[in-house]
């Protein structure tokens, strides 16, 4: 393991997943890996696509992934932090790349984050993560969180595979998942200009999971009564909680009380 933590993937057949993957939904003329690690991914993905981009944090795997850039003239390899990268400047446009990734467990979150709400965004993300995170993004009205509806927001996630830690050097002491955001953007269940609205409610929803979805809401100053009336109209129950919600719902949520939301 390096000073970063990675885990390097090894496993054959989840390799070969995570490619079937960038074949079947991704863009065959750029791809962004982020993390390459030892390049075993990147080795596969520089013979799919056109341009194939590398982000590595770790210097000191450059004698791993530079004989791969003079081996393969399509690749190239930026060894820096990816949430701080100006993707724009490296040719990236929204919609005309995908990303494929072992994503470190640490920066999941953030890479999501940035990925699904900033441009450039891109058409499709294969990724291979922790697998209580993969389970979290695909879950099911009831069990809800607020990663689960960020990622579902803007797109149409899949849990593909779990992936033991074997698969892996050095073994993580977790297991792991391949998930799949398809259609990112394609059919926003958000509209644009309530975006930051929508994170602000949903944040506040669950700010206090035990407590009444309307008592959360109230303690952003939105009035009782426009909680009760707009939750009568969605059809909502006085003592629902935040994750008992639909995405659906939440978007309906936000159409009512975005006025109140500051």
């Amino acid at each position: 393991m390096t000073k970063y933590g990675q885990h390097f993937l090894i496993d054959q057949t989840v390799l070969q997943s995570m490619v079937d993957l960038v074949r079947r939904f991704g863009s065959q003329d750029t791809i962004l890996e982020i993390g390459p690690g030892k390049g075993m991914l990147t080795a596969k993905l520089v013979k799919l696509a056109r341009r194939v981009i590398a982000i590595e944090i770790d210097p000191s795997l450059a004698p791993h992934l530079d004989p791969l850039c003079k081996k393969y003239p399509n690749l190239t390899v930026l060894y820096d932090d990816v949430l701080k990268t100006n993707l724009a400047e490296l040719g990236l446009k929204s919609g005309a790349y995908s990303l494929a990734s072992n994503l470190p467990y640490d920066i999941t979150g953030m890479v999501l984050r940035q990925f699904l709400t900033q441009a450039p965004w891109p058409s499709h993300m294969a990724l291979l993560i922790q697998k209580e995170v993969a389970e979290r993004i695909t879950a099911k009205p009831g069990h809800l969180s607020i990663l689960g509806l960020s990622v579902q927001a803007f797109s149409y996630p899949n849990l593909i595979r779990l992936v033991p830690p074997e698969a892996f050097s050095p073994k993580p002491k977790v297991h792991s998942a391949i998930i799949s955001l398809e259609g990112i953007h394609q059919h926003d269940k958000v509209a644009p200009d309530l975006v930051p609205a929508w994170f602000r409610l949903v944040k506040a929803g669950f700010a206090q999971k035990r407590k009444l979805l309307k008592s959360n809401i109230h303690n952003i100053n939105v009035p009782k009564e426009l909680i009760a009336s707009s939750f009568a109209e969605i059809g909502l129950k006085e003592t629902v909680r935040a994750q008992e919600l639909s995405l659906k719902q939440w978007v309906q949520l936000v159409d009512k009380l975005h006025q109140f939301i500051v």
